[in-house]
């Protein structure tokens, strides 16, 4: 874009950041303004038909962060930053900033930067509820206090967890998940929480030799790629999916206690376990099979194996990898 390009196009963006955020906040306009330059620059936008509806859109949610957290002085280059890093590499780009929640992506953003007035809108907003739906779960008070003081510190200090909200989940259920889990690493370290494959875990797969020779071959040419493909393809599941597999195989949780932490009725938590198992075993096959250039009665010897082995390993997998 030519000089004259790029002024005018910056004096685009002033315009709609003062029409969107008002003439009477210099501050936020200008905040506006480095937000929409920052996320452009981090992504390397190039000019073209889409940059238009790019910025609208940036200054639009702009807008909607400052106005629903008007107490926090909006950051500009800290929220483009890392709203380009949650973007990655998807394109177009306006599809991208469409799916992403990028209220509370600054709400997130605020906190790591250690802003109190973010923190305390944070515990009001986002944690206590979160509380409050594991006590109707059934945690005891006590626990759960254990629970949040070790959740507070890895959001806020040692892990500073907040920076993995990628914005494309709701931010409350991604708190839950988060205290869910705090909650049953807890009950794990206290020696009073049994996985919920309590046979297999910490242990090696089983050996298919006993089970059928020929399943032990396929096993055993495939064993390579196998943690491998498990990492890819869990990966490859929607965080809801993943969420799902994480809190009830490693969790241990039941389908009663897990259902009101992901906002959901307990039939529908049962189908989405089974969803995200079939899922899962459809993606480890698929891409040791693609990846080795399985013949189709190897692949469906596979399959067995798969079947076989990774229902009962999934809490020790996700443990490990």
């Amino acid at each position: 874009m030519s000089p004259e390009g790029t002024t005018a196009r910056r004096r685009e963006v002033r315009l709609g950041a003062r029409a969107r955020v008002g003439h009477g906040s210099s501050t936020n306009v200008a905040g506006v303004e480095a937000f929409v330059r920052s996320f452009l620059e981090a992504v390397e936008a190039a000019p073209g038909p889409e940059l238009p509806e790019v910025e609208a859109t940036l200054l639009r949610q702009a807008a909607e962060a400052i106005a629903a957290y008007p107490s926090i002085a909006f950051d500009g280059p800290v929220l483009g930053r890392h709203l380009a890093s949650c973007v990655g590499q998807e394109r177009p780009l306006a599809t991208a900033l469409a799916g992403l929640r990028v209220t509370e992506l600054w709400l997130a953003c605020a906190c790591v930067q250690g802003d109190e007035r973010a923190m305390a809108l944070f515990e009001h907003d986002f944690l206590a509820p979160a509380a409050a739906a594991l006590r109707r779960a059934g945690e005891s008070a006590a626990d759960l206090d254990d629970a949040l003081q070790g959740l507070r510190e890895r959001l806020y200090l040692s892990d500073c967890k907040l920076k993995d909200f990628s914005g494309r989940g709701s931010l409350g259920g991604w708190t839950r998940v988060s205290l869910a889990r705090e909650t049953g690493a807890l009950r794990r370290s206290r020696g009073r929480d049994v996985p919920l494959d309590e046979n297999d875990a910490g242990h090696e797969l089983p050996d298919l030799a006993a089970i059928d020779p020929d399943l032990a071959v396929v096993r055993r040419r495939y064993g390579e790629t196998f943690h491998v493909a498990f990492r890819d393809a869990f990966g490859r599941l929607d965080v809801e999916l993943r969420n799902v597999l994480r809190l009830h195989f490693v969790d241990g949780l039941t389908l009663e206690r897990m259902a009101p932490m992901l906002g959901m009725s307990r039939a529908t938590a049962g189908r989405r376990v089974l969803e995200a198992k079939k899922s899962l075993l459809e993606g480890v096959v698929a891409l040791i099979g693609d990846r080795l250039h399985a013949t189709p009665s190897e692949v469906a010897s596979l399959i067995a194996v798969v079947r076989s082995t990774l229902y009962g390993s999934i809490a020790r997998l996700l443990r490990d990898g």
